[in-house]
C-alpha cells in the first residue's frame, strides 16, 4: 500500500518543527523594537525514512516563521505535526515510521539481541531440574559434623558418598535427591543429622547442584535461530533461551510467547514487556527443563505512537488492552499535548484510510485497532507562553490554568479553588521561564504576598505543598520481645525509654525477673546509609530513673527472656514416638520420663534397640558415643539420661501395616490397592486384579519406586513369567498400566519438535516431513526409535535408514 497520502499529511498537525526553533521564532517576534524586524531561522523538516530501496525523499525548507513544508511522496506537512504509517500484514506495521527525529523503533526487540546471559537461578529455583550422569552434587555438612563433598552422577546413576554409600539420583528432580541423599546422610549420623527437620539437627547439611550438563531444549517460530539449544542449568530461563536463539524476528510476539512444557504438556506464556516496563522478572522468567520447548508466534495487535509522549514507538498489544493501556506501556503523553485532538490514522480493509479526531480529556479508554496509529500533537509555543500550572496537595484544584497579564499568585491560588488548612505556605516553589528559555527557582512565603503581591510570568509552574509532605509522617518507634503489648508506637515529643517500657508493659509482673532478662535489653538506633548503633540498657536503671535516653523516629527496642539468654538445658528425642522433639532437661531424668513425655512409643516402635548419643569429653576433645539398650527390660527403663542426650527410636523392620500395600492403577479390571505376597511377580498381580481391560491395546507399565519412574514392558512380562521385565514387587510399589497411546513423539533437530498423530503404515520420513524436515542445514548422525514395547531402532546407516514406525514411539534426532 502507500506510504503516505495528500490527506494523511494534511490532518496531522503542529509536530515536524522543533520547539526551540519555533519559540526562537515567537520570542525573536517579541522582543523586536520599532523598525526592527527579526527572522526566525529556516528550518529544515527531516527526509522520510524509507524501507523501500527503490523510494526516493526529499527535503523541504521553511520559508518563514511557523510554517515548513516537506516533500513525501508529493504532499506538504503542516508545521508541528508528524506521521508514522503502520503497514504491512494484518496486525504488524512495515518499516515506515516517520517522526520529528526519525524512523519509531519497534519496542523491546533489541535487548534479546544484546548482553550475555542473565543471572543464574538459586537452587531453590532449580528444585524441578532433572539431574544427569556428569552433573555435580555439592554436599556441606557443617557442625558437630564437618565434611565437605562433590560427588559426580557417575554413568550408572549413581553418587557415591564416603561412609554413606551409594545412592541413585539419576533421572530425579533436584529436590526430590536431595531429600534421599538427606535421609542416606541421617542414617550413616543418625545423632546428628535430623532428615524430617535438617536446621534441627546438630550438623546441618546443604545439598546444591554444582557442574551439570545442563538442558536441552527447542526454540522454535519467530526466532532468528531456530532448533535445539543447550544452556546449563543456573541459567536455564526464557530469557537467555531466546538471546541463544539470536532474538525474536520482527514479526514475532514479545507478549505472548509459549513454553511448553515437557514434563506435563502445559502450555505457559511469557510476556517480555512484563519485565522491560517493570523489572518483573521472577515471576515471568520461567525456568526450563529438559524438552521443553519455547514457541514465539507471529506478533499480534500491534500501533504505532508518536508525537507528545514519553516513548514514541512501535508496540504490540495484548487483545484486551486499548489506548490507556498503550500510554502506559509508552510512559504517558508530556504536559505540551494536546489531549482533547488526539490523531489516529486507521485502514479499514473495506473502508480504506480513516481519520479519527479523539478527545481524552476525561481519561475515557479508546478500542485500538491493528495497525493503527496514533499521534499526540504538541502544543504551539505561543499557547504555551500562555498557561499557568499549579501542582501540589496544598492547593485544592490543581491544574492548567491561561495566563493573564498581570496576574498575581493569589489570584492564581483563588482561581484554583483556594488553599486547604494544612498547606504549607513557608516555602512555595515557582519554576519559572524565562524569555531565552533557561529556567530558574523561586522560593517564598506566601505571607509576604500580603503587603506585596508577587505577579506571576508566562508558563510559570508553582507547587503548594502540605504539612504532611514537608514535616513528613508521622513518626514511630517499636519495642518487641517478651512485654505485654510489643509493636510500633507514635513517637511523642521528648519521649523517653522508660515511657515506651511503660506503654509496652509487663514489667510490674511479680514473676518478671524469672520470665524477662533485666540485666540486658537493647534500643536499635539507625543511622546513615543503613548502619544501625546498638545502645545496651539495663532495664532495672531505666525503671528507675538511673538511666534516662531519649528516643528518635525509628528507633526499635529489643527486650530478652531468661532463656533466651540463659538458655534451658535440654534432651532431644526422635523416631518412632508420637511426639518427637526437644524436650527440657531434668536431674535425674530416666529414658522412661522421655518417653512419657514424648507421648509413648508409636505402633511401628521397635523398643528393643533404643539408640542414644551422648557427648563425652575427654582430655578436652568432646567425643560421642552410641548407647544401645533393651526398653523391655525393667532395668533399662531407669537408666538415667544427661543433658544433650540424642534418643532415637528406630522403626521394627517387620511392622510393615501400612507398607504391605502394593497399588495397581491404569487398564485392569480392577485396580486399586492389593496386599503385599512375599517374592510375588508383576504378572500374578496382574491376574489378582482381573487382567487387563478388554478392547485396550496395553504398552507398558509405569513403576514407582523409591520415588523413582521406571518403565516395565508388561506384555513380555505376562507373555513370559521368567522374563526379567516380570519383576517381584516390593512393599509401596506404585503401578499403572498404560494403554498404548495414538501418536508418536518426535525431537532432536526438527524444525517443529512434538507429538504428532499416529498413522498406521507410515514411515520414518513421514513423521520428519510432518516435523518440518531438519533444521537448516543439518545432516543427522544417529537417529534412534524407541517403540512402546522397549525396541529400540538405532539409525546409524542413514542411507538405508526407513523403516515404519510403530504406534506410540520416540524418535530422537542427533
Amino acid at each position: 500500500m502507500k506510504i503516505f497520502s495528500k490527506k494523511t499529511i494534511v490532518f496531522l498537525v503542529f509536530a515536524v518543527l522543533t520547539t526551540a526553533a519555533i519559540a526562537a521564532a515567537v520570542i525573536a517576534a517579541e522582543t523586536s523594537t520599532a523598525g526592527a524586524t527579526a527572522t526566525a531561522p529556516a528550518v529544515v523538516a527531516p527526509p522520510a525514512v524509507s524501507s523501500n530501496p527503490g523510494a526516493s525523499s526529499s527535503v523541504g525548507t521553511a520559508t518563514a516563521p511557523g510554517t515548513a513544508s516537506a516533500s513525501t511522496t508529493g504532499a506538504a506537512v503542516p508545521a508541528g505535526s508528524a506521521t508514522a504509517k503502520v503497514a504491512g500484514g494484518p496486525n504488524s506495521p512495515d518499516t515506515d515510521k516517520i517522526t520529528a527525529e526519525g524512523a519509531l523503533k519497534e519496542f523491546g526487540y533489541e535487548f534479546l539481541k544484546t548482553g550475555g546471559p542473565a543471572q543464574g537461578a538459586s537452587n531453590a529455583i532449580l528444585g524441578d531440574y532433572i539431574l544427569k550422569s556428569g552433573d555435580e552434587i555439592i554436599i556441606d555438612i557443617w557442625g558437630d559434623v564437618n565434611l565437605h563433598y562433590k560427588l559426580p552422577i557417575q554413568q550408572d546413576g549413581f553418587i557415591d558418598i564416603l561412609k554413606v554409600g551409594r545412592v541413585y539420583v539419576h533421572g530425579m528432580e533436584l529436590i526430590t535427591a536431595k531429600a534421599k541423599i538427606l535421609k542416606a546422610l541421617s542414617q550413616t549420623y543418625a545423632a546428628f543429622i535430623n532428615p524430617e527437620n535438617p536446621g534441627s539437627g546438630s550438623s546441618i547439611v546443604d545439598i546444591t547442584l554444582g557442574k551439570n550438563i545442563g538442558v536441552k531444549l527447542f526454540v522454535t517460530g519467530e526466532v532468528a535461530k531456530p532448533g535445539e539449544i543447550n544452556l546449563d542449568a543456573a541459567s536455564a530461563s526464557v530469557m537467555n533461551a531466546l538471546k541463544q536463539g539470536g532474538g525474536v524476528n520482527p514479526i514475532g510476539s514479545l507478549r505472548n510467547i509459549e513454553i511448553r512444557k515437557m514434563k506435563d504438556g502445559k502450555v505457559n506464556t511469557f510476556d517480555l514487556y512484563s519485565f522491560l516496563l517493570k523489572g518483573n522478572l521472577k515471576s515471568e522468567d520461567k525456568y526450563l527443563n529438559d524438552g521443553d520447548i519455547i514457541y514465539v508466534p507471529i506478533r499480534g495487535k500491534t500501533v504505532a505512537l508518536q508525537g507528545a509522549v514519553a516513548k514514541p514507538g512501535i508496540y504490540e498489544l495484548k487483545k484486551d488492552e486499548n489506548l490507556n493501556k498503550l500510554l502506559e506501556i509508552a510512559g504517558g503523553y508530556s504536559v505540551e499535548a494536546i489531549k482533547d485532538k488526539v490523531k489516529i490514522e486507521r485502514y479499514d480493509p473495506v473502508k480504506g484510510e480513516q481519520f479519527l479526531d479523539i478527545d481524552l480529556v476525561d481519561g475515557k479508554d479508546v478500542e485500538l485497532y491493528p495497525r493503527d496509529s496514533i499521534c499526540f500533537t504538541v502544543m504551539p509555543i505561543k499557547k504555551i507562553r500562555d498557561i499557568l500550572t499549579v501542582s501540589g496537595s496544598g492547593v485544592k484544584k490543581p491544574g492548567t490554568y491561561e495566563y493573564k497579564k498581570g496576574s498575581t499568585l493569589k489570584d492564581l491560588v483563588a482561581e484554583a479553588g483556594g488553599l486547604y488548612k494544612d498547606a504549607y505556605l513557608d516555602n512555595i516553589i515557582i519554576l519559572r521561564t524565562n524569555a531565552d528559555l533557561t529556567k530558574e527557582i523561586v522560593r517564598l512565603n506566601f505571607a509576604d504576598t500580603n503587603d506585596k503581591p508577587f505577579v506571576l510570568n508566562p508558563m510559570d509552574k508553582i507547587i503548594i505543598y502540605s504539612q504532611f509532605e514537608m514535616k513528613g509522617q508521622d513518626k514511630f518507634v517499636s519495642i518487641s520481645g517478651i512485654v505485654s503489648n510489643p509493636g510500633k508506637y507514635m513517637l511523642n515529643k521528648d519521649m523517653t525509654l522508660q515511657d515506651l517500657l511503660f506503654m509496652a508493659g509487663g514489667f510490674d509482673d511479680p514473676d518478671r525477673d524469672k520470665k524477662i532478662y533485666m540485666e540486658r535489653a537493647d534500643l536499635f538506633r539507625k543511622k546513615s546509609l543503613g548502619e544501625f548503633e546498638i545502645i545496651p540498657f539495663n532495664i532495672y536503671e531505666v525503671l528507675g530513673n538511673k538511666t534516662s535516653i531519649k528516643l528518635s523516629s525509628g528507633d526499635s527496642v529489643r527486650i530478652y527472656s531468661v532463656d533466651e539468654i540463659i538458655p534451658k538445658k535440654h534432651i532431644e528425642i526422635r523416631g518412632e514416638v508420637k511426639k518427637p522433639g526437644k524436650y527440657e532437661f531434668t536431674e535425674n531424668m530416666n529414658i522412661a520420663d522421655l518417653i512419657k513425655a514424648s507421648g509413648g512409643f508409636t505402633e511401628s516402635a521397635n523398643p528393643e534397640r533404643v539408640d542414644i548419643g551422648r557427648l563425652k569429653r575427654e582430655a578436652d576433645i568432646e567425643k560421642k558415643e552410641a548407647i544401645l539398650l533393651n526398653y523391655n527390660s525393667k532395668e533399662n527403663r531407669l537408666f538415667l539420661l544427661k543433658e544433650k542426650d540424642l534418643v532415637i527410636i528406630p522403626k521394627n523392620p517387620y511392622f510393615n501395616l501400612n507398607e504391605a500395600d502394593v497399588e495397581l492403577s491404569g487398564k485392569v479390571n480392577y485396580p486399586g490397592k492389593y496386599n503385599y505376597m512375599d517374592n510375588e511377580k508383576l504378572s500374578s498381580l496382574v491376574e489378582r486384579a482381573g487382567g487387563f481391560k478388554n478392547n485396550v491395546m496395553i504398552g507398558k507399565a509405569v513403576l514407582k519406586r523409591d520415588g523413582m519412574l521406571s518403565d516395565v514392558y508388561i506384555n513380555e512380562a505376562i507373555e513370559n513369567h521368567d522374563s526379567a521385565q516380570n519383576i517381584v514387587v516390593k512393599p509401596g510399589d506404585e503401578i499403572e498400566v498404560m494403554e498404548i497411546q495414538p501418536w508418536v513423539f518426535i525431537s532432536g533437530s526438527v524444525v517443529k519438535p512434538g507429538r504428532y498423530v499416529y498413522k498406521e503404515g507410515e514411515d520414518y520420513m513421514y513423521y520428519v516431513n510432518m516435523a518440518g524436515g531438519y533444521t537448516h542445514g543439518f545432516t543427522p548422525r544417529e537417529i534412534l526409535i524407541k517403540t512402546y514395547a522397549g525396541n529400540i531402532l538405532n539409525g546409524k546407516r542413514l542411507l538405508w535408514f526407513n523403516p515404519e514406525v510403530p504406534m506410540d514411539s520416540t524418535i530422537d534426532i542427533q
